[in-house]
């Protein structure tokens, strides 16, 4: 099957979108497809390059999610995208936010394949939280979004019906393009609950996020981690995730104050960057908290502390569509505690050391903190559920090909007998 793949992102950048588009189209290759990905341009490298029997184009201009021109000019640059590669293949999967660039296409495009990552359908900042941190209770709508873009001074207030109005008017255009696709698969069930009643698709699936495979891994020795400041028999709670006011970085560290002092073996260290990063900088400067704060690190050292962790924290405030980061925790076999919103607690279904935790109470996660600690000379028994692995996504998304592929040569094939009859 000749497979193209259009993603709003792609390795090297860094992203739970990007690893996703990359591991699934490594597969579909060594499953005898041929998959080209078209994906954003890259200053730095090659506009056409091939990875393990990948092609990828790097020729669409899709600046990022929030700049004001964003919308136009992707919805532009994935228009001719289409326009170039679409007629040589047999179906199109797009990867990302910009589903306004697919209106009035479906008819002279093969089938058309939609993975929704996110909340972009169902709210036009993409994180379902109002700049406040509240959030959304219901779907979008000028009078609603107004309301939520106020929040958060006076300047803000005066400029949210501007705003609300451009906002709702680009999400509504999204539903419409989403509209286009034959199949839709969500990559949680807490995305599809959000996103189904303003998509009524008659063909969508919910098909898990999944770890990338580990091909790399520091030597950690006793050694590594008292050069990190940490102990080598320590109690280690890590913390990884962009370092932005969503992933709950302020109420973890507030936990912790609560936690740590009746635990003199307990770490707490964070990786990341962002711009909370002088928020975690300024906790570890404190030796008393036991807080280390490493800043964005290798994959290899990251992949080696979630192997020596004994617990991971997702402690995200919004509705995580389904973090890949607790999923790579879980495949190594480390407990993961986590909020109870979004598609975090479908991943902690799954796995019987896992513990939920409102996010917004710090007693509450201090608790799961606990909880974790008095089982810590447990045998781990975390898991990974074979719905969020590779070969399982795969094979279920190939499926969806299949059939999508089918539905058409059928209907192609059933209008050609239609005209015969009529000639």
């Amino acid at each position: 099957m000749r497979i193209l793949m259009i993603a709003d992102g792609y390795p090297p950048e860094l992203g739970g979108l990007e690893s996703h588009v990359s591991e699934l189209a490594g597969f579909l290759v060594r499953r005898g497809h041929r998959v080209t990905v078209v994906t954003r341009t890259d200053p730095f490298l090659e506009v056409k390059s091939e990875t393990d029997g990948v092609i990828v184009y790097r020729t669409m201009d899709i600046p990022r999610p929030h700049r004001a021109d964003s919308f136009i000019r992707a919805v532009l640059s994935i228009r001719a995208a289409l326009r170039t590669f679409a007629s040589h293949y047999d179906l199109v999967h797009y990867h990302g936010m910009f589903t306004d660039a697919f209106m009035g296409l479906r008819s002279s495009m093969p089938p058309l394949i939609l993975t929704v990552h996110g909340h972009f359908l169902s709210c036009p900042r993409y994180t379902r939280t109002a700049p406040d941190g509240s959030m959304c209770a219901g779907s979008p709508s000028f009078f609603r979004c107004t309301a939520c873009m106020s929040k958060g001074g006076s300047l803000r207030a005066l400029s949210a019906p501007l705003r609300a109005g451009l906002a709702t008017a680009i999400q509504k255009g999204r539903v419409r393009g989403a509209r286009e696709f034959e199949h839709i698969i969500y990559v949680s069930q807490s995305v599809k609950q959000h996103t189904h009643n303003l998509v009524p698709a008659s063909r969508s699936s919910v098909i898990h996020n999944f770890p990338p495979p580990i091909r790399e891994s520091a030597d950690l020795t006793a050694a590594g981690l008292e050069q990190m400041g940490v102990h080598s028999s320590a109690f280690l709670v890590l913390f990884s995730a962009r370092l932005s006011p969503e992933k709950g970085l302020v109420n973890l560290l507030r936990a912790w104050s609560l936690f740590r002092p009746r635990h003199d073996d307990a770490f707490l260290i964070i990786t990341g960057s962002g711009p909370q990063s002088s928020i975690a900088e300024l906790a570890s400067s404190n030796p008393g908290t036991r807080t280390v704060f490493l800043g964005r690190v290798e994959k290899g050292i990251l992949n080696a502390l979630m192997q020596r962790a004994n617990v991971f924290v997702v402690p995200s405030v919004w509705e995580e569509a389904g973090p890949i980061v607790a999923l790579e925790a879980l495949s190594v076999g480390t407990s993961v505690i986590g909020s109870n919103l979004g598609g975090i607690p479908e991943i902690m279904q799954t796995c019987s050391g896992c513990l939920v935790f409102d996010p917004f109470d710090p007693e509450s996660i201090a608790d799961s903190l606990e909880l974790a600690y008095s089982h810590r000379h447990e045998k781990r028994s975390a898991a990974l559920d074979q719905s969020y692995m590779l070969e399982y996504v795969g094979r279920a998304v190939e499926a969806v090909y299949q059939k999508a592929v089918r539905r058409r040569c059928g209907l192609r094939r059933r209008k050609e007998e239609g005209l015969r009859v009529t000639e």
